[in-house]
C-alpha cells in the first residue's frame, strides 16, 4: 500500500494551493433487475488506492490537517453481503489502504459542502461519471448562492494531471527494466 500513497502525494504535489481532487470508483451496471454485472474498477482510482469495491470516491485535500486523504466507501452490512460478497467499509479500508480518513458513501453529501467550502480549485475526472458531475455542480452552485459567499471553486478538469502521473510512472518501470538487461 506504500505504493499508492507514494502516487496520491505524487498527485497531490502537482495540484494548486488550496485545492481538492475527487476520483470516483468504477459502478456496477444493472442489465436487468436482479442480475449485476461485476464492477470494472475505474483505472485511475485503482492507480491511486489498489481499493476494489465500487461505490467509493477518493477525495484528496491539500493541506487538511487531520490529513490529506480521504475514501468514502460502502459500509458492511452481512444482508447484502450474504448476496453480493464480503465489503472492507470504511474501518478496514482506512487500516489497509493507508489513507488519512474513511467514511461511509451515503455521508458524502453530508461532507461535501465542508469539503468544498473555501477551496479554490476542485479538480475531477470531468464527463467521466454523470452522477460526480452533477453532484459537484450542485454543490458548487449552492456554495454560489450562500449568503456572504465571495466566489465558488473553479472546477478543472483531472484527466491531463493524472494521464501525466500515470506516463512517468510507466516511463520509470520500462527505464527500470531496460537496466537489468
Amino acid at each position: 500500500m506504500v505504493e499508492y500513497a507514494r502516487r496520491r502525494t505524487q498527485l497531490l504535489a502537482e495540484l494548486a494551493p488550496n485545492s481538492i481532487a475527487i476520483i470516483a470508483s468504477g459502478t456496477e451496471q444493472l442489465p436487468s433487475l436482479d442480475t449485476y454485472f461485476p464492477c470494472r474498477q475505474d483505472s485511475d482510482f485503482l492507480y491511486l488506492t489498489g481499493f476494489p469495491e465500487p461505490e467509493a470516491l477518493l477525495v484528496l485535500l491539500l493541506g487538511r490537517s487531520q490529513g490529506e486523504t480521504l475514501l468514502f466507501c460502502r459500509e458492511r452490512e452481512r444482508e447484502k453481503e450474504c448476496w453480493e460478497g464480503p465489503r472492507l467499509g470504511p474501518e478496514r479500508a482506512l487500516s489497509q489502504f493507508g489513507l488519512s480518513d474513511a467514511f461511509p458513501i451515503s455521508d458524502l453529501d453530508d461532507n461535501l459542502p465542508g469539503l468544498l467550502g473555501g477551496r479554490e480549485r476542485v479538480y475531477f475526472p470531468m464527463g467521466r461519471y454523470a452522477h460526480l458531475d452533477w453532484r459537484l455542480r450542485a454543490h458548487r452552485q449552492a456554495i454560489e448562492e450562500a449568503p456572504g459567499n465571495k466566489r465558488s471553486p473553479e472546477m478543472v478538469d483531472l484527466d491531463y494531471q493524472l494521464w501525466e502521473l500515470r506516463q512517468r510512472h510507466f516511463m520509470k518501470l520500462t527505464w527500470r527494466r531496460s537496466e537489468r538487461r
